[in-house]
């Protein structure tokens, strides 16, 4: 197998077809080009050091943060100038490739690409047919899994909705753990959540992760915010996310 001139074939008809440029497919022609291309030897950065461990990584990251911080807009800034101005795009358009196994020149791409990565690691290649293959078992397991899970899911929701006379206890409800590729599926009650005990408003109060406190205190600063919760509830704010 190419995988290394197919690869090139294959990358070079799809980026064409997405500029609407005609591709071709002529072994001659491209061993014309390829015959052309100079790459360049590869020369490692002087004064690069890759960290080994944990403290290595630890004292680069400290000699980084002496140097100063990035200057984030700034790199933005330099990077927007560099693009073509909109007015320079008119009539412009890029079409994208949509992935199909039935094409060949998707499959050929699909292919070399994976040989490649395959030879790397020194794994076994496999061919197009044997490719083609995997890819189209890719969508449907998926889908079958997918499916699996939703059912699972609907099966408990209909235990909250059926029986909303009367609480649940947590040994009605069940985790299900899938795997479609042994095949093997089972279910087990849950694990009760984690609780932290804490006084409020002069009470115990056992919370989980899965308890909320509903309050309205008014137009605040967020200092306000902290200072009234540590005083009345006695609690540390550990996070604070705003939706």
């Amino acid at each position: 197998m190419r995988n290394h001139f197919d690869f090139i074939v294959a990358a070079a008809n799809l980026r064409a077809s997405m500029f609407g440029i005609k591709g071709r497919n002529d072994e001659e022609y491209f061993r014309d080009v390829l015959n052309n291309v100079i790459v360049p030897d590869f020369v490692p950065k002087a004064g690069v050091k890759i960290a080994s461990n944990e403290s290595e990584a630890k004292e680069e990251a400290e000699v980084t943060n002496r140097g100063g911080e990035m200057d984030v807009d700034t790199e933005c800034e330099e990077i927007l100038n560099e693009l073509p101005k909109q007015s320079e795009l008119a009539g412009f358009q890029l079409t994208p490739v949509d992935f199909d196994k039935d094409i060949d020149e998707h499959m050929l791409f699909v292919t070399a690409c994976s040989n490649l990565r395959a030879l790397n690691y020194s794994i076994p290649t496999e061919d197009t047919h044997r490719s083609r293959a995997i890819a189209g078992r890719i969508i449907p397991a998926i889908a079958t899994t997918t499916a699996l899970v939703t059912g699972l899911i609907c099966l408990e929701l209909y235990k909250i909705t059926g029986t909303s006379q009367k609480e649940l206890q947590l040994d009605a409800l069940k985790n299900g753990f899938v795997n479609l590729a042994i095949p093997f599926m089972t279910l087990s009650e849950p694990t009760a959540p984690a609780k932290t005990k804490a006084i409020l408003e002069g009470k115990e109060w056992n919370w989980t992760a899965w308890d909320s406190l509903d309050f309205n205190m008014g137009d605040i600063t967020l200092q306000e915010f902290l200072d009234i919760f540590e005083q009345k509830y006695r609690l540390d704010v550990s996070m604070l996310s705003y939706n």
